[in-house]
């Protein structure tokens, strides 16, 4: 009999299942917390949970002297995320990395505040060509946020992962120095072929022209150009790239026209960060019916609210969506029963994401930002919903009626419940009380994570009622911390 068949009894002659059948048990758990407490649970779970581990993530510098027991552990590793180390720190990970044996297909490195860059180039290069030259399957390589990212760091990677097929060089900052040659000696070198993701985010050297001049060859479907591409020409960029699915563009002149959003045919995610939108640009894109299913306005600036209403009602299909601190800091009279009407057309959405101002209140008159009747307008009209974020909104009561459509209608009382959306983030909403969260949470039965940090009208008592009304709610985790009631819970459902 082979081992899927083998009969196996405990000491005490109870049954019990092959370890093949709890590999493919435990295989399929999505979260890492579950396998957390499974592993304490005997050393053959113990074994099994190793196993499945496929994503590493280090935030704390003090669990890098055990960075080498943990990628031994942790033998079937595909992803590991590194942010916050310091230089010398970080070549030696880079070496035991290199060095592991690993299968690892994605490697993310995160700076911290500190230049650790700078302090051993050198180093630093030849680490990262060892790291290329024994890691045979990576895909993915980001190393975001380095400030001074030069020349060198650049032909380390292209000369040792020819198989990248996602490359993030992106930094917020202006400092950082890959040239126009540099990009110009990567590109004569051939040996990035594979790549399809491209984030030179910062790298204000390299033009538009530069980039479609010496990187026609690349079919890349994902761009980000975030603070780079002073001389941005949409033409260009479209007409080189047809196959491009996705572009993120911020903090940089945007005259976008009717004629070069033409050859954007396969464009599916656009994201925008701190632009300021003419009529014009608003209208072009707008016209152009793009097949997008993501879409991200954060800190933009538009002509009107006409515009910005006309905008997103032109793309009633969308998935995704994230309003960050747009048109969103103005008063709920002025702004949130027209974002209801607009929200009822998004029956495809899946993920929402509302972010308002440090302040939770309008800027012109100081009323509350939005309340819960927006809430319950998602809630009827999003069946697809499963992410829904609201922070710093000012998320408020609802009045005795709410006046949606030009009449006056008790929302509260035709909400529905919905099935569907599994995470809600209701941080930073000052004005958010127990009784507000206990009727939200009763319209979301399969809700697994509740962010509620920062809320200080919230008390544990409230916090308590809302994880126990269910008898079908497990909690798993839940962090309290400060007298300000800072909450992050995680929740459910029983089998």
């Amino acid at each position: 009999m082979n081992g899927m068949n083998r009969q196996r009894y405990d000491d005490d002659g109870m049954h019990r299942l092959p370890t093949e059948c709890w590999e493919l048990i435990i295989n399929r758990i999505k979260s890492y917390h579950y396998l957390e407490d499974l592993s304490l649970a005997c050393k053959e779970f113990l074994s099994i949970t190793n196993k499945a581990r496929r994503t590493l993530r280090i935030f704390n510098k003090e669990i890098v002297p055990l960075f080498s027991k943990l990628i031994r552990r942790f033998s079937k590793l595909k992803s590991i995320h590194l942010e916050g180390i310091d230089g010398g720190e970080l070549t030696d990970l880079l070496h035991q990395i290199a060095d592991s044996g690993l299968n690892l297909q994605e490697l993310s490195i995160t700076s911290s505040s500190s230049p650790f860059y700078k302090l051993l180039p050198d180093q630093l290069s030849a680490a990262l060509k060892h790291l290329g030259s024994n890691m045979n399957c990576l895909k993915i390589f980001k190393c975001t946020g380095w400030e001074n990212f030069c020349d060198e760091y650049l032909f380390s990677i292209a000369d040792s992962m020819p198989l990248l097929e996602e490359l993030d060089i992106g930094s917020d900052s202006f400092g950082t120095s890959v040239s126009k040659n540099g990009m110009k000696t990567i590109a004569w070198k051939h040996n990035l072929k594979k790549l399809r993701r491209l984030d030179i985010s910062g790298h204000r050297q390299i033009t538009c022209r530069c980039l479609c001049k010496y990187f026609s060859y690349l079919s890349l479907n994902k761009l980000s150009l975030l603070h780079s591409l002073w001389d941005i020409n949409f033409d260009f960029v479209f007409r080189n790239y047809p196959d491009l699915v996705s572009l993120k563009l911020g903090k940089i002149p945007l005259p976008i026209n009717i004629e070069s959003l033409a050859f954007a045919r396969s464009l599916q995610e656009l994201e925008f960060y701190s632009i300021v939108f003419s009529y014009e640009s608003c209208s072009s894109i707008a016209q152009a019916r793009l097949p997008l299913r993501k879409f991200v306005l954060s800190n933009c600036q538009f002509w009107s609210f006409g515009s910005f209403f006309s905008l997103l009602a032109s793309y009633p299909s969308l998935e995704s969506l994230q309003l960050e601190n747009n048109l969103l800091g103005f008063c709920i009279g002025g702004v949130e029963n027209k974002m209801s009407d607009l929200y009822q057309k998004f029956r495809n959405l899946r993920y929402l994401n509302l972010v308002g101002g440090d302040d939770n209140v309008c800027r012109g008159c100081g009323n509350v930002l939005i309340t819960s009747s927006t809430f319950y307008t998602l809630a009827n009209n999003c069946p697809l919903l499963t992410v829904l974020e609201m922070k710093r909104m000012g998320l408020a009561k609802q009045q005795a009626s709410s006046s949606i459509n030009n009449s006056t209608i008790d929302v509260e009382g035709s909400v529905k419940s919905h099935d569907h959306i599994q995470f809600l983030n209701l941080s930073m909403n000052e004005f958010l009380d127990d009784e507000l969260l206990e009727k939200l949470t009763l319209i979301c039965p399969n809700l697994e994570f509740l962010h509620v940090a920062g809320c200080p009208k919230l008390t544990e008592g409230g916090i308590s009622k809302v994880l126990n009304y269910s008898s079908k709610r497990k909690i798993l985790k839940k962090w309290f911390s400060n007298m300000e009631c800072s909450w992050r819970v995680h929740i459910s459902s029983t089998l």
